[in-house]
């Protein structure tokens, strides 16, 4: 009689947290689903180096039953958002893992993403300075504004008088 290999690959990952851009962290375990008959690497790399950074390493090995690293084992994967000086919402970026083996199961699995979000710390805001009292003789006053965060692009700020008889 045959015994019919029916084994799926692929890797258990843990729910991913947001990351928030005043310095948290997100880790998250990763594990293989099957016991390879060889080593199996998953290579991480970071799409968008402008929204997050990897912490741990950027590679994973997992061995077969009585390896350094066995297959059942949860590893961990730590990431961090970068801290721009946009308030550009919550990004949402991928973590992408690469499967490199020798095992024909998991040489043949297809590149996988796991999305991060990070949420950001800064706002869209004008900051507008305190006016001094003018007096009725034409005396001028200077009143500063300035946006809280660096713009995308170009901004306008209109001043208009409400009361044009003061």
């Amino acid at each position: 009689f045959t015994v019919a290999d029916n084994d799926v690959g692929g890797v258990h990952i843990d729910p991913v947290t947001d990351v928030y851009e005043i310095g948290t962290k997100a880790m998250f375990g990763v594990r293989l689903k099957t016991n390879p008959s060889h080593d199996v690497t998953l290579t991480l790399r970071i799409a968008d180096e402008t929204e997050g950074r990897l912490l741990s390493g950027s590679a994973l090995v997992f061995t077969p039953d009585g390896g350094a690293q066995p297959w059942t084992n949860v590893q961990t994967v730590t990431v961090e958002a970068v801290d721009d000086m946009f308030a550009d919402g919550a990004i949402q970026w991928p973590l992408n893992i690469e499967f490199n083996s020798q095992d024909p199961v998991y040489d043949t699995i297809s590149n996988i993403n796991v999305d991060i979000i990070t949420r950001d710390d800064e706002t869209e805001d004008i900051v507008v300075g305190t006016a001094q009292a003018v007096s009725e003789d034409r005396t001028m006053s200077h009143i500063t504004v300035k946006l809280a965060t660096m713009p995308f692009s170009e901004i306008t700020v209109a001043v208009a008088c409400l009361d044009l008889t003061e």
